[in-house]
């Protein structure tokens, strides 16, 4: 917020200004250069939406995105927004990779997607807990972080194994 005092010497400064020869040349040169700026703007955003454009640019999108170099980028970047998300350093979550062996903490897997390891961490108090795979983070989520749903779920599963049909080419659990 500008004082009462500095708005008035800004309005003296600019009347004043405004009775300079060539200050009104300037003004209107400047407002026709302005008012043909949002004509080429538009111009370009119509031949960027042109539906050939827009398949051009969608394919180019896609190449780039198989490229290694995107890969790792993409990579790198959800691992800083992880980070700084979950307040931990680059070193910590070193450590806490290693200390695993470079393995997923459930399914002990060492391949990771195109996301890369995931920083698992308690909902409730914001604690990292492991790193994981993006499966097995997902599959948490999935379940809530709940142990009852979990134990519901490998019940289930036992018991629709245990009844499975002893010819396994029907297809028919149950």
């Amino acid at each position: 917020m500008i004082s009462e005092e500095a708005r008035q010497h800004r309005n003296e400064y600019r009347r004043a200004y405004r009775k300079l020869p060539h200050a009104r040349t300037r003004e209107v040169a400047y407002a026709k250069e302005y008012h043909k700026r949002p004509e080429a703007i538009v111009r370009a955003k119509e031949r960027r939406d042109r539906p050939e454009a827009k398949v051009k640019i969608l394919a180019y999108m896609a190449e780039y995105r198989k490229r290694p170099e995107a890969i790792e980028n993409r990579k790198r970047r959800l691992r800083a927004d992880a980070l700084k998300r979950y307040c931990i350093t680059e070193a910590e979550f070193d450590v806490m990779f290693k200390a695993q062996g470079g393995r997923c903490a459930i399914c002990g897997t060492d391949q990771y997607n195109n996301r890369g390891p995931q920083i698992d961490h308690d909902h409730a108090s914001g604690k990292v807990r492991a790193i994981l795979c993006n499966a097995c983070n997902g599959g948490l989520g999935l379940f809530k972080d709940n142990i009852d749903i979990m134990e519901a779920a490998v019940a289930y599963l036992k018991n629709a194994n245990a009844k499975s049909d002893p010819n396994p080419s029907s297809g028919i659990v149950g």
